[in-house]
């Protein structure tokens, strides 16, 4: 094994002064102080990782918090007749009047079309945790969108419930994915792509 050169050591420390004295105040620690060093360096290193895992489980409580809304929001009862409603009227084929939704449906399909596009909205903002809600309500979304996208498409404004389309597109890519068929809302047959795209 070679030597190692112990000249050299202070050979560098007189060429960097400001070396040369971090070392000599090293060197002249007490024990005390050592630990005291260490002792902060460890509370740093833990307030530091308290800190990470606070940060990283109160997103995940706040995604499971909207998750919940979500459910809250999607089993409100005004929500779930106007769904039920415009359900039965496409199937009845008595939504749709002159290729415009009828008086009876109209405030229903702005509830049902404004709460799925707010929550593509969240789910784009990043608030919304995706896979689940595409998981718990893709299906619903997906029917949702088939019977309002005659009106959804007589929108002047191309940007009039994007994020519902999105959603509705996202869910269905899901689904794919995971080789689930959902049933189409007003045929006997399950949906396809022409149906949301």
């Amino acid at each position: 094994m070679p030597k190692v050169d112990r000249e050299k050591k202070p050979q560098i420390m007189k060429q960097n002064p400001k070396l040369n004295s971090s070392y000599e105040k090293l060197k002249c620690m007490s024990w005390h102080e050592t630990w005291l060093i260490i002792g902060i360096f460890v509370s740093v290193s833990v307030v530091l990782a308290v800190g990470i895992f606070t940060i990283y489980f109160q997103r995940k409580e706040n995604k499971r918090r909207s998750t919940i809304d979500v459910f809250e929001i999607l089993n409100n009862e005004i929500h779930k007749d106007a769904e039920q409603n415009l359900r039965t009227a496409s199937r009845k084929g008595t939504l749709l009047i002159n290729n415009t939704i009828s008086d009876d449906f109209h405030e229903d399909a702005d509830i049902v079309s404004r709460n799925y596009d707010q929550i593509g909205g969240l789910i784009r903002q990043g608030l919304i945790e995706p896979n689940e809600y595409y998981f718990m309500f893709g299906g619903v979304t997906m029917t949702s969108f088939i019977v309002l996208r005659p009106w959804l498409e007589l929108s002047r404004n191309e940007h009039f419930r994007v994020y519902f389309r999105r959603l509705a597109e996202d869910c269905y890519h899901y689904f794919l994915r995971k080789c689930i068929s959902i049933p189409h809302p007003t045929e006997s047959r399950n949906i396809q792509r022409d149906d949301i795209f």
